[in-house]
């Protein structure tokens, strides 16, 4: 494999010991091949310096006669801006491989805690002395730069991790940066590059920013991390970095290993350092196959979105096997299919159009890969690995902001439903079920086909529609082909969970048709509505007429009809707001 870097390095925390690789070993390794990629290859170069004892209270004997290196020459003026620009676009695509972005302070807010610099200095000291020691002493520095530049490549391509006191060590390091050293990445890990008496000290009255030298600098940390300050590096260092807010879980929150176990960093360092173990996707793929892809593909981007060492990604992670057998099982019907480890970019590619995609990802969002295993997934786990993935398919990441806050919206309006997702059955796999309506545009979709729609009976109401995502149509979907009469029977078996699910696929797909301009702008889905609201009325007085004014059955239709007027209510409210926008 021709790597893009030669050498990945990784600048110790505090506490660590020599020759302790327990980083890779436990951190990245497992996450490369959980999201179908190579472990680190032979042919990259791994360097894990000690420097622990250069910054020891009794260490500045050893660094008495050590020499800073030469700091990197930064041009001026008009080169140096451009510089700063073409740096700017690159960071600008590490912003979309992150997608949203994590809001100030959102679950910490350590340093809003902490009164005033001089107590922020105070608390380094007593809680953090190695990073003090390091930051205040021009000899512990320059002993760890200098061992720095003898025992690192003076050339190369570099992916350069700091972690703790190591990300503070990566700054005074790329000051000093090697003229032919060019770091593809720059990754920060629980660093306390947030508390200001530390940045005072560190970067004093100037810093040479490799702006040439350095193709992007990432952030990760979890603002219930102390040694973080709870805060991100965006608002400090508005032009370098991009954060990335992760949770790793109650227990031992600043450990290396859990920052290094998020999927996110996968996809914005992982291309750089490991090799994609994918195989393409068949010439004669159809539907069934591409959508078992598509589960097994979320799963796994669910379970790197899950706090490491948590219950849930344990048993996700034992699931994983018995579900992802359970779908070559359903789809190999004669077909020699070892693996659905199929590259997720042609999936993109074979379905197209980026409607296609969202499709898919509106259907994916009401799925449960690791059903009937594992009960409690959470939705903020459920969207970012829906974000990951539909960054992967090649969807737009407006569009799938747009995807999310529809699904989110459309879900507020039911929000005194306690969600669970419909895919849940006493199948081996469910998988989403109903799409709302079949129109050209993104209501076209149904759900899951084939194996991957292993889902209540209910949830289809008879025959083929079409194929791929419409060879499961739903119950509201029954409702565009003419069959509303039959629709508002199948609601009478269906439980009020299940269908405030296929109620608010229905209002995420009408809302989105209208944002995106595809299709029908979302009339199908009101026509769908206002039918299935008519027909269950004319249903329930049926009833009342053959069993009485107190029959439960009508009791149980008008609550149901209750929830199908809701939604369209909200429909028209957004189709009414957006029509009022445009006009305006």
């Amino acid at each position: 494999m021709a790597s893009n870097v030669d050498h990945i390095i990784f600048l110790h925390g505090r506490g660590a010991r020599r020759n302790d690789d327990a980083w890779l070993r436990d951190g990245l390794d497992p996450l490369l091949q959980l999201l179908d990629r190579s472990v680190i290859p032979s042919t990259i170069e791994v360097h894990r310096p000690f420097f622990g004892d250069l910054i020891e209270p009794d260490s500045d004997r050893k660094a008495r006669d050590a020499q800073y290196p030469a700091p990197l020459h930064v041009p001026f003026g008009d080169e140096l801006e451009a510089l700063r620009e073409g740096y700017e676009l690159r960071r600008r695509e590490l912003l979309k491989a992150r997608g949203r972005r994590p809001p100030h302070g959102a679950r910490g807010q350590l340093l809003d805690r902490i009164p005033g610099n001089q107590a922020a200095a105070v608390l380094i000291r007593q809680r953090m002395p190695d990073v003090a020691r390091y930051v205040s002493s021009h000899a512990a520095r320059r002993a760890v730069m200098q061992r720095l530049h003898a025992e690192l490549p003076q050339q190369g391509r570099i992916v350069l991790f700091g972690h703790s006191l190591g990300s503070v060590v990566a700054l005074d390091y790329l000051h000093f940066l090697p003229r032919d050293i060019y770091v593809e990445r720059l990754v920060t890990l629980g660093s306390p590059l947030a508390f200001r008496p530390l940045r005072r000290q560190l970067m004093g009255q100037g810093y040479n920013w490799p702006w040439a030298n350095l193709g992007g600098w990432i952030n990760l940390y979890d603002p219930e991390d102390f040694v973080t300050g709870g805060e991100p590096l965006e608002p400090i260092f508005r032009r370098e970095v991009v954060d990335v807010q992760v949770d790793n879980g109650k227990k031992d929150v600043h450990r290396s290993r859990h920052y290094l176990s998020h999927g996110t960093l996968v996809r914005m360092v992982g291309p750089l350092i490991s090799e994609e173990r994918t195989t393409p996707l068949p010439a004669d793929a159809d539907a069934e196959l591409v959508d078992s892809v598509l589960i097994r593909a979320l799963g796994r981007r669910i379970e790197a979105e899950t706090p490491t060492g948590s219950e849930r990604r344990k048993k996700m992670g034992k699931a994983r096997g018995f579900t992802e057998d359970a779908l070559l099982e359903g789809i190999q019907r004669g077909r020699d299919v070892r693996s659905l480890a199929y590259s997720i970019p042609d999936v993109g590619a074979w379905l197209g159009s980026d409607v296609a995609r969202i499709e898919r990802l509106l259907a994916l969002f009401f799925a449960d890969p690791f059903a009937p295993f594992v009960t409690e997934n959470r939705s903020h786990e459920q969207r970012e690995g829906i974000r990951a993935l539909g960054l992967e398919l090649g969807v737009k990441p407006q569009h799938i902001r747009h995807l999310i806050r529809a699904v989110g919206d459309a879900r507020a309006s039911h929000d005194e439903r306690d969600w669970k997702s419909l895919a849940r059955t006493a199948g081996i796999v469910a998988i989403a079920i109903a799409a709302p309506f079949a129109v050209p545009g993104i209501g076209a979709m149904a759900g899951l086909s084939g194996a991957a729609a292993i889902t209540h009976g209910l949830a289809v109401v008879g025959g083929t529609v079409g194929g791929g995502m419409m060879a499961g149509v739903g119950v509201l979907g029954a409702v565009s082909a003419g069959g509303a009469a039959f629709a508002a029977r199948q609601v009478q078996s269906l439980s009020t969970d299940e269908l405030v699910a296929e109620l608010v696929r229905l209002q995420a797909a009408a809302v989105l048709e209208k944002r995106l301009s595809v299709g029908t702008g979302g009339r199908d889905s009101r026509r769908a509505l206002i039918a299935l609201n008519q027909e269950l009325k004319l249903l329930a007085k049926r009833h009342r007429q053959v069993e009485g004014q107190s029959s439960k059955v009508a009791a149980s239709i008008d609550e149901k009809r209750v929830l199908v007027k809701r939604s369209l209510t909200w429909v028209n409210e957004r189709f009414d707001r957006a029509d009022a926008n445009r006009e305006l």
